[in-house]
């Protein structure tokens, strides 16, 4: 997860900035698309084509829901227009539903604000940079 975190949302930045608050909290899920087809290289960090995890936060500013942060959700470029990160936010959402969530929310990157919209989110506000990384929008979903 982390390498392909590197490789597509923080490339260029320094390994570090790949492991993000609450990784490691016990509520934390992560999840991840593998390469299906192929003779398996033993790591599956190799095969791995799209990745997201989930942290039970709030929103900011909002504490009055069961809420889940969405964080870190990216495909590998040679993947991408093929169906798999909606799908992978399909089942983001479907796991925090299950889990009695009552929203999912995120910072979006401008370039996947429609993939989000798509799927039930709505945006929050005004467009926000966040220093090093670029454009977002904050969003949620009401489960």
């Amino acid at each position: 997860m982390i390498p392909l975190r590197h490789k597509l949302l923080r490339q260029g930045k320094p390994i570090e900035t790949c492991f993000f608050d609450n990784d490691e909290a016990q509520f934390s899920r992560h999840f991840g698309v593998l390469l299906k087809g192929v003779k398996k290289t033993g790591d599956p960090q190799k095969n791995l084509l799209a990745i997201a995890s989930l942290y039970r936060v709030n929103l900011p500013g909002d504490n009055k829901c069961d809420a889940w942060q969405l964080r870190g959700m990216a495909t590998d470029i040679p993947f991408r227009r093929q169906g798999i990160a909606i799908t992978l936010l399909h089942h983001c959402i479907e796991y925090v539903r299950n889990q009695g969530g009552e929203m999912i929310w995120c910072n979006a990157r401008i370039e996947s604000v429609r993939l989000y919209q798509r799927s039930g989110f709505d945006v929050l506000g005004e467009e926000f940079d966040i220093p090093g990384i670029g454009k977002h929008f904050r969003m949620s979903c009401s489960l």
